[in-house]
């Protein structure tokens, strides 16, 4: 274990300093934290929620434990895709490591491409936009591809449009704006040709 003293509290002087822990190895996994203070990680399919306020934490995380929110229990699971735009109960991202994340303004988290399985359970790198809707527990897949390695659409540079989508890839850099625009940056992947080290810039206006 590896315990961290917080920085100057990012949440107001009310809130007391912490001592925060993590488990060393822990790599490669989406981090979500909720205009709440809710942290969210996803390791492979499982979706893990501990519940935090600042550097304190409530009720529930008090008593030291984990909740199991969603997701399978057993390694290299394929995505069930369903319908784009459409949440079930049963919708959710295959396995997956080294994908972006982002939460909104209204707590919705955001999943973007990696390397795992895809909807046949296939290997490799992904292009899907996922939002998981903690009020509901459901995922949604919003857009790309639920096959592997696809390579990038990216129609005219300054213009978005329906068919425009970054390629297949892992360890992008991602960040939200004021305006709940979700940002992507490089990685490891597809452009649109060949495989390599990315660059590409792209943006998304969530709905």
């Amino acid at each position: 274990m590896i315990s961290r003293t917080a920085p100057i509290d990012p949440y107001g002087p009310s809130v007391p300093r912490r001592v925060l822990t993590h488990t060393r190895g822990a790599t490669l996994m989406s981090t979500f934290t909720t205009t709440q203070y809710r942290l969210y990680r996803v390791l492979g399919l499982a979706l893990l929620l501990q519940a935090c306020r600042g550097w304190d934490v409530d009720d529930d995380a008090r008593t030291n434990v984990w909740t199991w929110v969603a997701g399978s229990n057993t390694v290299d699971q394929s995505g069930v895709y369903g319908t784009k735009g459409t949440p079930t109960a049963d919708t959710v991202p295959g396995a997956r490591s080294g994908a972006a994340s982002w939460i909104d303004g209204t707590g919705t988290a955001w999943l973007f491409g990696g390397a795992g399985s895809d909807g046949a359970g296939a290997s490799g790198r992904l292009n899907d936009l996922w939002k998981f809707t903690p009020a509901t527990g459901q995922w949604t897949w919003v857009a790309g591809s639920e096959t592997v390695n696809q390579v990038g659409v990216y129609g005219t540079q300054g213009t978005a449009a329906a068919n425009n989508v970054p390629g297949a890839r892992e360890g992008a850099s991602s960040w939200i704006d004021s305006t709940n625009t979700l940002w992507l940056f490089g990685g490891n992947g597809y452009a649109n040709g060949g495989t390599g080290a990315l660059n590409d810039l792209w943006k998304f206006n969530r709905s």
